[in-house]
């Protein structure tokens, strides 16, 4: 904290100088720098902008738009602070007073702080300078204001407003937002991710969403760089896919801004009114979710990306679904499916999909861990303690066994099982549409064995162990 970077003084390996808080000058040094300090950031603004050319520039959606941006702290009204507040004759309490009309808005922080940011969009910008303050009360009484309240049935004898010394503005400025993502997202040993390499319109929530994805597919890239030794420069490949992915899954995101944007942003059209029609008649019905134009988008993943990181002719790119599961471990409570890719402690998992019989499970558990000895990878990209068993017909599963009977007669050492949780067994609530036979149907009903991402994609799907072997010896000639 309170460290003000000053230069970088190599770019392989990247050292950065800096001035710590005390006032010493110092210098720090790393394998790799990554950049995500915003879009005006020392990063990309004064380090690859000079040396490398690297810039933001206009992206799929020509978005430019100027909005206030506030972040608000409410408190809650009582008899004793505001006596004369017409609810108190209606029988409410202070925490039962109503809502406003939905609005562009939403809570952040702890729940009891009563934070919350509001933003809006200003028209005719150009007409003169923006006293932002004004605005926003412009803007948001109408929205806390109430003539009736229809949860309860009451009719207001007059329009109720929430309190308004009851909000207090913590900050309120003006931003002017576009979308535009960089040319290029690395030079050398140096990455940017998040504003840094891409900025959003507000509309969507896109920004932060990305940012996240841009670290998540990254990581364990970088952890193939580290583990490979050698010059990074000898594998582009890596880091290209990931620059290649990245930009796809910004420019679909881009695409859902552009929607929303113009769903929100503009009074609706006859096209709009019909499409939304579509989408709630597509939502009403489970069998037809799968439809809606965000589901396809969400499962087709990376595969129509070009030199992604994964094998294509074997459904790899495809996006994994979420479901909950349970182990044969007794001890274990259920879990979602993602924890699957954190058992074995490497980079890739290797899942092997089973049939409910379990000498068949444990003949095929023994093939991948004969594919995974031929393949002869680094232990620390996948190992034996990468397979996992996935048993998606099981509804319940018998105690763990340290071995069971192959289809040879031989013994056969197997870990733990996972089994989806039946829908009647699940006490929270679920996604409209769940279905727990969606993770299998991803890879398709035919296979039995599936390298995953631990970014939640398909590596590749195998049907038996000569073309998991093959899929195994693509990752290790990606992988180096």
């Amino acid at each position: 904290m309170g460290c003000r970077v000053t230069g970088r003084s190599s770019e392989v390996p990247p050292t950065v100088r800096y001035v710590d808080s005390l006032g010493s000058r110092r210098e720090i040094q790393g394998e790799w720098l990554v950049g995500a300090d915003g879009k005006t950031g020392i990063v990309r603004k004064h380090f690859l902008e000079p040396t490398a050319g690297i810039r933001q520039q206009a992206g799929v959606y020509p978005y430019e738009g100027v909005w206030v941006a506030s972040n608000l702290k409410l408190t809650v009204p009582t008899r004793q602070t505001h006596p004369d507040f017409l609810l108190w004759k209606l029988g409410y309490t202070p925490d039962e007073v109503p809502p406003g009309k939905p609005t562009a808005t939403g809570r952040f922080g702890p729940h009891a702080d009563r934070t919350w940011r509001h933003e809006f969009r200003v028209d005719d910008e150009s007409d003169g300078p923006i006293y932002s303050e004004e605005l926003l009360w412009e803007h948001l009484m109408p929205n806390i204001t109430l003539e009736r309240d229809d949860s309860r049935g009451h009719e207001f004898e007059r329009p109720v407003e929430y309190p308004r010394d009851c909000i207090t503005i913590m900050r309120c400025r003006p931003f002017k937002f576009v979308h535009k993502c960089v040319d290029r997202w690395y030079d050398k040993r140096t990455l940017l991710i998040g504003d840094a390499a891409h900025v959003f319109p507000p509309f969507a929530g896109q920004g932060v969403a990305s940012g996240v994805r841009d670290a998540h597919q990254l990581a364990w890239r970088l952890a193939l760089l580290l583990e490979g030794g050698g010059d990074p420069a000898h594998r582009p490949g890596i880091l290209d896919s990931w620059a290649r992915e990245r930009r796809r899954s910004v420019d679909d995101a881009a695409m859902m801004s552009k929607a929303l944007g113009t769903v929100c942003n503009n009074q609706p059209t006859l096209w709009i009114m019909a499409a939304t029609k579509v989408l709630q008649f597509l939502h009403s019905i489970p069998s037809l979710r799968r439809y809606e134009p965000i589901a396809i988008q969400e499962r087709s993943g990376f595969r129509g990306v070009d030199g992604g990181f994964f094998l294509r002719d074997y459904n790899g790119g495809a996006r994994l679904a979420q479901i909950h599961i349970r182990s044969s471990s007794p001890s274990r409570a259920s879990l979602l499916s993602d924890a699957l890719l954190q058992q074995g402690g490497t980079i890739f998992t290797l899942l092997v999909i089973g049939n409910g019989d379990a000498k068949q499970r444990a003949w095929w558990y023994s093939q991948a861990k004969a594919a995974i000895a031929a393949a002869a990878l680094s232990p620390r990209i996948v190992s034996e303690s990468s397979v996992v068993i996935y048993n998606p017909q099981d509804a319940g599963l018998p105690p763990v066994s340290d071995t069971a009977s192959g289809l040879n007669g031989k013994s056969v050492s197997t870990p733990e099982v996972f089994s989806p949780v039946p829908t009647s067994e699940i006490n929270i609530p679920l996604a409209p549409g769940y279905n727990s036979a969606s993770y299998l149907g991803r890879f398709g009903w035919s296979t039995r064995f599936v390298i995953a991402r631990p970014d939640l994609f398909v590596f590749a799907c195998a049907k038996d162990e000569d073309q998991l072997v093959h899929c195994l010896t693509q990752l290790k000639r990606l992988s180096s």
